[in-house]
């Protein structure tokens, strides 16, 4: 049952297409990252609703709305930037200023005005408004774009609904180069979003999702691009402690390290201190349901949502990044670019680090 409830906008729409788009995004939705967390609804395609959440991180990316009532005789339609998303009672609304106001004549022609300094709209936001069938409200992006099969990843034609160009912005002389330093900061702030983001299409859906879920780490998070995992022994039966070089084994003054600072002969004993992984991140998206799990519980990523392969632990095992989260998966793909620096120290009591892989050593793996 869904726990946060919205009243409807009872606006006329496209029966037929939204049928559509409707079956798709119950399909899409449902199947997706939302289910990392079932107690906390984002989204309810029965009863056009996107959560609080959902709404503030697709306004946050794109914030412009337009209000529009043009083709209501003497109405005028607004395009105004959302500042503020909060509940009124059951009601989501939104409030920002104005940027620019329209009417259109009965052959759809607009004569744009600039609004008065300071002048603020304020409105419901209907659960829907993404799909631009319901009236007032239209964002950027109609969601069946965001909520589509590729999620908006390879949706470069999409482009904005009815938006303004910033051409048409009026009493404005656009004879020179620095014309929109004429602009109130407002408008001019819309103009540079457009020209940014007009051609780009809409934001990718597990990225979207991904800045919603509420995990411990919280936010939307990627992992560095030289991840490394610290005090890591990688492997089944992977163990420190005392180890015995089968050949001769050069010694480095740190991981990564091109400095030579001696060597451990072949049939040595040493001892290996502790070790760290360095890798790049694999990134993934999931095509078939996988769980991952850590000390907290288990959740599953299913199709479209994104994750990362770090280190290996052993028996098909790999430590994954779930937006900042660090947890384990037994589907993960291996990760090819794990690299294993150990600290060690030799029998006179010389410090340094070695890269295991490149030679043979007895007793680094407990299990033979």
């Amino acid at each position: 049952m869904v726990t946060e409830k919205l009243k409807k906008m009872k606006f006329k729409s496209n029966c037929s297409e939204k049928c559509i788009f409707r079956s798709r995004f119950f399909f899409i939705v449902i199947n997706a990252a939302f289910l990392l967390f079932p107690s906390k609804i984002l989204a309810d395609p029965e009863n056009n609703f996107v959560s609080l959440e959902v709404a503030r991180a697709y306004l946050k990316r794109n914030p412009y709305i337009i209000a529009f009532y043009s083709k209501l005789e003497g109405q005028y339609s607004h395009l105004f930037k959302v500042e503020k998303v909060y509940m009124e009672g059951e009601q989501m609304t939104i409030s920002g200023p104005v940027i620019l106001s329209w009417k259109e004549n009965k052959y759809r022609q607009r004569t744009y005005n600039l609004p008065d300094s300071g002048q603020v709209f304020t409105d419901e936001l209907c659960g829907n408004y993404h799909y631009g069938y319901y009236r007032p409200m239209r964002a950027a992006f109609p969601l069946a774009d965001l909520l589509g099969p590729t999620g908006g990843i390879y949706n470069y034609s999409s482009t904005f609904w009815t938006f303004p160009e910033p051409e048409v912005i009026p009493d404005v002389n656009k004879g020179y180069a620095a014309w929109l330093d004429q602009l109130p900061d407002v408008v001019k702030e819309y103009c540079l979003w457009w020209y940014e983001n007009a051609s780009i299409g809409p934001p990718v859906f597990h990225e979207l999702i991904d800045s919603v879920l509420s995990i411990p780490e919280g936010g939307c998070r990627k992992p560095p691009e030289l991840y490394v995992d610290y005090n890591h022994c990688p492997g089944e039966g992977c163990q420190y402690g005392e180890w015995t070089s089968l050949e001769q084994i050069t010694i480095f003054d740190k991981p990564n390290g091109n400095k030579k600072i001696g060597e451990i002969p072949a049939g040595e004993s040493f001892t290996a201190i502790a070790g760290n992984v360095y890798l790049t991140p694999m990134e993934v998206i999931v095509k078939e349901s996988i769980e991952v799990y850590d000390s907290i519980g288990s959740i599953v990523l299913k199709p479209g949502r994104k994750y990362y392969v770090l280190s290996n632990i052993g028996e098909g095992h790999s430590k994954v990044w779930v937006n900042g989260r660090i947890m384990i998966s037994s589907d993960a793909p291996y990760n090819s670019s794990q690299k294993w620096w150990v600290e060690i120290r030799t029998k006179s009591g010389k410090k340094g680090w070695i890269f295991p892989a490149d030679y043979s050593i007895s007793g680094s793996d407990y299990l033979g």
